[in-house]
């Protein structure tokens, strides 16, 4: 009879179920665009005390790219708000294993990124109309560059971070 038991393995060796964690994506997502509103507020503050600076060559824009490069930094400043919220509430609601609460922070995280995404394409843009005023001005093109880069790379890392949790 005894050759019949199954053997069972003591209690303590037993792995116990583990709740799911938070969906990675949306973490990443909400962070980054949080880091890039940020960012963002913290770039166009510096530009605005650049701007009081003299310098000596100034860039002089007409006045059609001036208006549009004022355009373009005000619409990123409408974009860094709801960005910075819809980040914020997708990081701050409760992981519950609800499914809607699931799918309400995954889609405020991509509310967030594709806020992010319209600012972005808002700063290229900006950099491309100052750029073509002064287009051998490397300590202007080269931190832009590197920051546009950045941006494509989070962005599509943002969309590629992972398939949705199982429910």
């Amino acid at each position: 009879m005894a050759d019949k038991m199954p053997h069972l393995p003591p209690v303590s060796l037993a792995k116990k179920e583990e709740a799911a964690g938070p969906f990675p994506a949306v973490q990443f997502v909400s962070v980054w665009a949080l880091f890039t509103s940020f960012a963002y507020a913290l770039v166009h503050t510096v530009n605005r005390i650049v701007d009081t600076t003299p310098c000596d060559p100034c860039l002089v824009l007409t006045d059609a790219e001036a208006a549009k490069v004022d355009a373009l930094w005000n619409g990123m400043a409408w974009y860094a708000a709801p960005q910075a919220a819809a980040a914020a509430l997708a990081l701050l609601l409760p992981l519950r294993r609800r499914r809607w609460m699931w799918i309400v922070r995954r889609a405020l995280a991509y509310v967030a990124l594709a806020a992010a995404i319209v600012s972005h394409l808002m700063y290229t843009s900006a950099v491309r109309v100052v750029l073509a005023a002064d287009p051998w001005n490397f300590s202007f093109m080269i931190p832009c560059y590197v920051a546009i880069s950045m941006f494509a790379v989070g962005d599509l890392l943002g969309f590629l971070a992972g398939p949705p949790p199982a429910w």
